[in-house]
């Protein structure tokens, strides 16, 4: 069985350092790219620091609902070191549209997480009536002009309802 978490459950847990046994920081967002679905990483709030920094997800011990562990600040770079980050903080996966075809089946709301992996396994689609989790799995392409990921498949019965 996997264990997962939800990206919302992330945010503003605290980081610590494994080398220092400190608080280095606080998580701002979980990034993931959606283009492919892949955890880029955690953008940073760090105490007196102007510039946007972030922790790739390769440097992430572990993450519980008690906070985030990596190895040491050094973990802690600029958002440029990273391919794709500015990217993915223009355009998030938390808010794009989702269609199967050319039917709307709602909004990102979330996405879940493997600790083992580190890898985005689901996400989380709500429209005005339901409530769906797809697996990343059927991500089939971003249209990055409308904000839009368009699923694998024909219909919505694929996308399980929650």
């Amino acid at each position: 069985m996997l264990n997962l978490i939800l990206a919302s459950s992330i945010e503003n847990l605290k980081i610590a350092s494994l080398e220092d046994g400190i608080k280095i920081a606080d998580v701002d967002k979980v990034l993931i790219d959606p283009e492919n679905g892949k955890f880029i990483g955690l953008t940073i709030i760090k105490f007196l620091s102007k510039k946007n920094k972030i922790i790739s997800s390769r440097d992430i011990l572990s993450i519980d609902k008690e906070g985030v562990v990596t190895n040491s600040q050094k973990d802690i770079v600029d958002i440029d070191e990273i391919a794709g980050t500015k990217e993915t903080l223009k355009n998030p996966l938390l808010g794009c549209k989702v269609r199967i075809n050319k039917n709307y089946i709602g909004k990102v709301i979330d996405v879940s997480l493997s600790l083992e992996t580190m890898s985005a396994v689901n996400i989380y689609v709500r429209s005005v009536f339901k409530e769906r989790i797809v697996p990343i799995s059927r991500i089939d392409k971003y249209d990055k002009k409308s904000h839009t990921l368009i699923l694998k498949g024909d219909n919505f019965a694929e996308a399980s309802v929650v």
